[in-house]
């Protein structure tokens, strides 16, 4: 078992449902992706709950997440959602819980 630094609680698994969204393979085809370099995203529980924060966005499509990178890619309308608002949902995402989490978009 991961164990983890001070600054990090520690959690109790299946603390965190993951959402879900169902989005037609058309809408997806036509999605823009940003990636984005997380920072304090440290164990599966935390990467849920940016997942989940991203995918309340109505115009957020599909959310994956590699954690041992701490890179998450974003599929959404950039017609709707800008690059510097996924960062924003980003922080959010650990507002609830007492975590940290920050973002930069990666070219």
């Amino acid at each position: 078992m991961k164990s983890h630094s001070f600054e990090h609680p520690p959690h109790v698994l299946g603390e965190v449902e993951p959402m879900t969204k169902f989005v037609s393979a058309q809408t997806l085809a036509q999605a823009e992706t940003q990636f984005l370099l997380v920072q304090g995203m440290e164990c599966p529980i935390c990467a849920m709950h940016v997942r989940n924060n991203l995918l309340r966005w109505e115009h957020i499509f599909a959310v994956l997440i590699n954690l041992e990178w701490g890179v998450v890619q974003v599929y959404y309308d950039p017609a709707k959602v800008s690059p510097e608002a996924l960062v924003q949902a980003v922080a959010e995402a650990g507002a609830s819980d007492h975590h940290q989490y920050a973002a930069r978009l990666l070219a």
